[in-house]
């Protein structure tokens, strides 16, 4: 039982002088923060060869596109036919 009470007593004097839990969560969010930073920067920098284009005329080939059907087919319609109102003019 002493050696119980002993190296109680020793891990409670370690945990006392060390850095307190605020100050490890602190440093590790830091520290962490820093890491990823650094990786996030390293991989926009792979980035470089992507530029902003207006169109889409680089990436098709001539006449590489047939349209032969020109309809369009629509799976759900609804249609209602309404007589257009005529002014007295008209008639």
């Amino acid at each position: 039982m002493n050696l119980f009470f002993i190296v109680a007593e020793a891990t409670t004097e370690v945990v006392k002088q060390g850095p307190n839990f605020k100050t490890i969560c602190i440093v590790s969010l830091i520290i962490a923060l820093v890491v990823g930073l650094l990786r996030m920067l390293s991989l926009k920098g792979q980035l470089t060869s992507v530029h902003k284009n207006e169109s889409a005329v680089d990436y098709t080939r001539d006449n590489s596109f047939k349209l032969e059907t020109k309809r369009d087919l629509f799976l759900y319609s609804k249609v209602d036919k309404k007589e257009k109102p005529q002014s007295e003019a008209n008639k």
